[in-house]
Parts: C-alpha cells; structure tokens; sequence
C-alpha cells in the first residue's frame, strides 16, 4: 500500500517531496500508523464527562463513512500507570488499526503496551503481512505525569 511519507520535524510533520515535485510514497505503513495512533478519536461520556473536552477528528463528522479516525491513547496521556491502563492502550491501539486487516494491507496485528523505567508508555506493535514478513516498530509517549 503506497502512502505519503511524513517525516516528523520537532512537534509536527512534513510531506516529503522528491527531486522530482512529486510527494515521496513510502510503504512501510509510518505515516498510517503515526495518523491512526495520534490522532485523537472522540472519547465517549464515561471516559470523559465534558463534552467539550472529549476532542474527537472533525473529518468522522465530515466524511461520515462509519469509521472513526484515530485512538483514544490520549485519554492515558494524564493516567496513572496502572496495568489496567496497560491493557486499555493495547485496545486503543489494536481498535485505531482495525482498518488495516479489514481493508485487507496487513494479515494481524499484535501489540504491547509496557512503562518504561522513566514513565513513559512504550506500545510495540508487529505487523504481520500476507508475504509471512512480520514488521516490529515501536512507539514511546507521555512520561509519567
């Protein structure tokens, strides 16, 4: 599945262009993982009582094809480290990349979720794909506040 190659630039992130003018595909599945993880999905009323602060993409209301972009791993952002929140990020993770065994890219997906020494929230994901190659990639967020 050729994507857009993202390259993260501090906070934020850029296309990347070729020598050509054309933006650089890529098909390592960076730049869906990156989207699909860290974007924040909408948080349901138990997760997050106020409305206004239950963030939520602007493009599931927009686009409105039944699937919901993103996770909801920012709702752990200000979490205890708990195992239970443990077991919740590997959810967030596994639900925000359904999309890439339905749609047919990868044939499973696992994941992992474990604290650091220094708090922050490790996720290591493997991605199994149809040739038998299996992808390990890992992510690190949120020190422990």
């Amino acid at each position: 599945m050729p994507e857009l190659k993202l390259e993260k630039n501090t906070t934020v992130y850029d296309l990347i262009l070729t020598d050509e003018g054309d933006f650089k595909e890529d098909e390592s599945f960076d730049t869906v993982i990156e989207v699909s993880l860290f974007t924040d999905a909408r948080a349901s009323a138990s997760e997050i009582s106020q409305p206004q602060y239950r963030r939520g993409f602007w493009g599931d209301e927009v686009f409105n094809d039944n699937r919901k972009t993103g996770s909801k791993l920012w709702v752990l952002s200000q979490a205890r480290r708990t195992e239970e929140n443990l077991v919740k990020a590997v959810d967030y993770v596994l639900q925000s990349l359904s999309w890439l065994k339905e749609d047919g890219y990868l044939k499973d997906i696992k994941a992992e979720a474990i604290y650091t020494g220094s708090g922050t929230l490790r996720i290591d994901l493997y991605l199994y794909r149809f040739d038998d190659k299996v992808t390990h990639k890992f992510y690190e967020r949120w020190e422990q506040t």
